[in-house]
């Protein structure tokens, strides 16, 4: 709030799962437990997330502040 008078927009991503190193721990079991709480049925790329970065540093989302944007597959929905 404090700069958007400014025209400076805050905004969050909140990922999911995401196809990452980070995965690479799990087992298979826990790999396959993780899906079936998508509802999606499966997880997120770099692609994804990365495509969700460049659109907020787009001209399109100007009114958009303030806000965390989830990407999750439907996870939290």
């Amino acid at each position: 709030k404090e700069l958007a008078h400014s025209g400076v927009s805050v905004n969050a991503v909140a990922p999911g799962f995401v196809e990452t190193d980070m995965l690479a721990p799990l087992t298979a079991a826990q790999r396959s437990a993780a899906v079936l709480r998508v509802p999606m049925r499966r997880f997120g790329t770099v692609a994804e997330i990365a495509d969700l970065v460049g659109y907020l540093g787009l001209s399109a989302p100007s009114f958009l502040t303030g806000q965390t944007l989830v990407i999750d597959g439907g996870m939290t929905s």
